[in-house]
């Protein structure tokens, strides 16, 4: 027979909390179900939140560092229970002051592994999180990372991002013979993981309040951590961070890097040799151009044993948008080059335990709708590429190869005008007739993807932007500014514009980076493919377009070109080039519109190329006025499927 506590209520006292217990005999363990147990967490948030509004009222706190306490108050209640000393100063100052009554069944929490994460996860502000990289592993995810990492029998194991303590927690439920080692920075999430992991008695383990990047012990068997996902310009101490991991491994880095990169080149001299690497992070390194160094860095240093890729339909964080990737690494002195990569691509999430087999059974080239492997050689990954093009063979490339060039073979990309201040920069109609500002001091320009309804912008187009009062026009000044602009510009001072990053860095601080008209606008972002508008004005455009030159002066060219940009054919050609960020977010710099493989079009001749500009012309003149434009798309599919596979 078993004693089960099923209800914990702490009740208000003068001078120490009172835990009460109701206590029942049961047969055997009860089983709480996911829904219950999501009922229970949203029960418990919204006691936190109450909590937090209380203090914020009356100890005039943010609401970030309210909810921080309003939480860690609901640890310290679970702290009692489970014999578990937890301690933040500043917060439990506060809490002296003040006692607090939490109801919910104690069974989720023993049952539930990441039951106080997803607590944490709906009470802390999201902005906190963002900025900590703070995005919790699933369970099923864990699991499958901790069976990958227990294949080799480790002794010893580092988590140097805990968290909540998920992959401790998975790793001693599989197996308790572990020595384990965790680093954390944030003193909430220490907390929490320590009072996550109380519930399994004496493990082997040391806690580490601290930045994994300034830790250094002893080597291990596995290293299995999610490392934080925060842009790297949002730290402080960047550079200098940056410049001492670069002497640790005596190699140069860019400044660009994200921060959880940095956890791959920390790591190397803190595994033993055959030791194992298990990071979930985002994608994103494998096609960005800091990822360079961190691909040849797994090159030199480990054999690559696979790279997992989550595709949209397979994310696995509820609350961030990036893409995932898991990559297992083994630390090597002398990498085998003809050691077998397995390249994972999942398109949607196919549970555990099939993932679990297919990672361990499959060991040939296999696809089908919910996941890839392509198996490549250590030797045949170039570093210098971009790495997702791997996961997937793109037939379409591999068939006509023969006829295509990159895009900087005939055109150049440059990106768009960045102000430094769009409000300040960018006039409306209304806006010049307040300030009564000369004309010859601006440009025309687009300033918003919206603004483009069509495949081509036209004067007409233009001049409706003017009729609506839409930011149409720039301030583009290059000489003497007369007395109205001289008071527009102390307007811009008193608003210490002159004094933002990019402003400041221009001479005088109002000037604007100089630019041509482009031909041809490339969209920064995209979800179905990119947007290549044929620009028929003398607009310039903004940041939310990349802006293509082609090298030469042909009308019937330039129509060739775009119409080739905007073709299925394209679409799918570009797959190779584009950086995903997840929920079906893509985004292209200027290098990687330069890459896109489109038709050697020295090689068509002039009569298709004219034919092909008429088709075109007639296809964006129907696609205006909405009529049926599907035969001359077919055609002009058809048409560049003859000149491809020439």
């Amino acid at each position: 027979m078993e004693t089960s506590t099923t209800l914990l209520q702490f009740e208000k006292k003068e001078e120490t909390f009172e835990i009460k217990s109701e206590i029942k005999i049961v047969e055997k363990e009860e089983i709480i179900d996911k829904f219950e147990t999501d009922k229970q967490v949203l029960n418990i948030v919204s006691q936190i939140k109450n909590i937090g509004k209380l203090l914020i009222t009356e100890y005039k706190i943010s609401e970030e560092e309210s909810y921080k306490i309003a939480f860690y108050s609901f640890l310290k209640k679970i702290s009692q229970k489970q014999n578990q000393i937890i301690s933040i100063s500043e917060y439990d100052n506060i809490l002296s002051e003040r006692n607090f009554n939490f109801h919910f069944n104690i069974k989720h929490f023993l049952q539930c592994p990441n039951f106080l994460e997803k607590i944490y996860s709906k009470s802390i502000p999201i902005g906190y999180k963002k900025n900590r990289g703070q995005f919790f592993t699933p369970i099923d995810i864990a699991e499958f990372m901790a069976n990958i990492g227990l294949k080799d029998n480790p002794k010893k194991v580092l988590d140097p991002a805990l968290g909540g303590g998920i992959f401790i927690s998975t790793l001693n439920h599989i197996t308790n013979n572990l020595s384990f080692t965790t680093v954390e920075k944030d003193p909430l999430c220490l907390a929490m993981a320590k009072i996550n992991l109380s519930r399994y008695g004496n493990l082997n383990l040391e806690y580490k309040n601290m930045d994994f990047l300034d830790f250094n012990n002893s080597q291990y068997d596995l290293i299995i951590a999610n490392p934080p996902y925060v842009r790297f310009h949002d730290i402080e101490n960047r550079d200098e961070t940056i410049s001492k991991i670069e002497t640790e491994i005596d190699s140069k880095l860019s400044r660009l890097i994200n921060y959880y990169a940095l956890f791959f080149f920390k790591a190397k001299n803190l595994l033993k040799e055959g030791g194992k690497l298990i990071f979930i992070t985002p994608s994103e390194f494998l096609n960005v151009n800091y990822g360079t160094s961190v691909k040849e860095y797994f090159k030199k240093n480990y054999e690559i044993d696979s790279i997992i890729t989550f595709e949209n339909g397979a994310l696995v964080f509820e609350d961030n948008l990036s893409t995932a990737c898991i990559t297992v690494l083994t630390r090597k002195n002398n990498p085998d080059k003809n050691k077998k990569v397995k390249l994972i691509k999942l398109s949607k999430w196919i549970g555990k335990n099939d993932l679990i087999k297919f990672y361990n059974e499959k060991q040939e080239n296999y696809s089908d709708e919910n996941i890839s492997l392509t198996l490549l050689k250590q030797g045949e990954l170039n570093y210098k590429e971009k790495w997702l093009k791997y996961f997937n063979k793109n037939e379409k490339f591999e068939s006509c190869k023969h006829n295509l060039i990159k895009l900087s073979d005939i055109a150049f990309v440059n990106r768009g005008i960045a102000t430094g201040a769009n409000n300040y920069f960018l006039f409306s109609n209304s806006k010049f007739k307040e300030w009564n500002l000369e004309e010859d001091y601006f440009k025309p320009v687009i300033a918003k993807s919206n603004f483009c309804k069509f495949i081509d912008f036209t004067n007409e187009d233009f001049e409706n932007l003017i009729f609506q009062d839409k930011s149409s026009h720039l301030l583009y000044c290059f000489s003497e500014p007369s007395q109205n602009l001289k008071k527009f510009i102390e307007h811009g001072e008193k608003q210490n514009l002159h004094k933002r990053y990019l402003t400041s860095k221009r001479t005088p601080w109002y000037s604007m980076e100089k630019r041509d008209v482009a031909p041809i606008w490339a969209g920064v972002f995209s979800r179905d493919g990119v947007k290549f508008i044929l620009n028929k004005t003398n607009c310039l455009n903004l940041t939310t377009f990349h802006a293509i030159y082609p090298n030469f002066n042909d009308e019937n060219k330039l129509l060739f070109l775009v119409a080739f940009l905007n073709s299925e054919h394209c679409k799918e050609l570009i797959k190779r080039e584009m950086r995903s960020y997840g929920g079906g977010l893509n985004k292209f710099e200027p290098k990687d519109l330069e890459n896109i493989p489109v038709p050697d079009i020295n090689n068509v001749s002039q009569q298709k190329i004219d034919e092909i500009a008429s088709l075109f012309e007639d296809y964006l003149k129907k696609f205006r006025t909405k009529q049926d434009i599907s035969s001359q798309k077919m055609e002009l599919e058809n048409e560049f499927e003859q000149i491809l596979n020439a």
